[in-house]
C-alpha cells in the first residue's frame, strides 16, 4: 500500500526553507526527538556559573573600594578640620605680649581619632592623628605644619598628611 506523502504545514515550510535539516534534531514532523542533550545543558550552565562569578567578584571589588573610598574621605576631612584650625587662629610671636596658639607652638602632638561616623556608614575605624609643628631655620617666624591621619582599614596600614605654613598675621 503507497502512503500519501504528508504535506507540511505553512509554518513547517517556510522554517524549512530559512534553517538547514541539520539545526533541528530529528526535522519536523515529530520525526525523531528535539530538544538538548545533556552536554549541552551541561555546558550552558556552566557558562552561566562562571558568568555569574565573575560578575559577583567584580561587585565585591567595586564595593571595597568604595568602602576604602569612604575612609579615605574621611581621613582627609579630619586632616582638613585640623589645618583649617591654623589658619583661622591668631599668630604674630613680634606682638607684646607675643601671640602662639597652642596648636602652633614646636613639636609634635599625637591623638587618637574614629574616621567610623554615620556618614561613612562603616563602623569604627580607630586612627591616629600626629600634629608636628616646626619653625624654619634662618631666623623667620614661620611655622610648618604637618597633619598626618594614620589608620588600619581592610588589614592595611593607611594615612593621609597635610602639610602647610603659617606665618605672622
Amino acid at each position: 500500500m503507497i502512503s500519501a506523502p504528508t504535506r507540511q504545514r505553512p509554518t513547517e515550510q517556510r522554517l524549512a526553507k530559512r534553517c538547514p535539516r541539520t539545526f533541528f534534531k530529528g526535522g519536523f514532523g515529530g520525526q525523531g526527538r528535539a530538544g538538548f542533550t545533556l552536554v549541552e545543558v551541561l555546558v550552558s550552565v556552566t557558562v552561566l556559573v562562571l558568568t555569574a562569578v565573575m560578575v559577583t567578584q567584580a561587585l565585591l571589588q567595586l564595593n571595597r573600594r568604595a568602602a576604602i573610598a569612604r575612609v579615605t574621605n574621611a581621613a582627609k576631612a579630619e586632616a582638613l578640620s585640623r589645618i583649617q584650625q591654623v589658619a583661622q587662629c591668631s599668630y604674630d610671636p613680634d606682638a607684646l605680649p607675643p601671640v602662639i596658639p597652642t596648636i602652633l607652638v614646636p613639636g609634635t602632638t599625637t591623638a587618637a581619632v574614629d574616621l567610623g561616623s554615620s556618614l561613612t556608614g562603616l563602623g569604627s575605624i580607630p586612627g591616629t592623628a600626629t600634629w608636628t609643628v616646626a619653625s624654619l631655620s634662618g631666623g623667620t617666624n614661620i611655622r610648618s605644619i604637618r597633619c598626618t591621619i594614620a589608620y588600619k582599614y581592610f588589614g592595611k596600614n593607611l594615612s593621609y598628611e597635610l602639610f602647610t605654613y603659617k606665618s605672622p598675621d
